[in-house]
């Protein structure tokens, strides 16, 4: 199965929107995000959601999302994470 970075996929659909992005690829979630900085930062959608079950990558999944401006709810919806975007003033 091909893999494509989400930026590089939002570049070419040249979305100006993302209201969600859902994340539960097994253990790859560090690496898919790491691929969707720029789409992250750039069209803030206005919610993550993120499978968060291995504790040994949890910190660095929170620090990638921290660097994008995105802040844990503390909400769990089906066994995955909810982050969104810190609001700005």
């Amino acid at each position: 199965m091909p893999v494509v970075r989400l930026d590089d996929w939002a570049r070419e659909q040249a979305l100006d929107r993302l209201d969600l992005v859902k994340l539960d690829i097994e253990g790859a979630e560090i690496a898919a995000l790491t691929g969707a900085t720029r789409t992250l930062k750039r069209l803030q959608p206005r919610a993550l959601l993120v499978e968060d079950k291995r504790s040994e990558s949890s910190a660095r999944l929170h620090a990638v999302l921290d660097e994008c401006g995105y802040r844990p709810t503390g909400e769990a919806l089906d066994r995955n994470a909810v982050f969104r975007p810190e609001l700005r003033g």
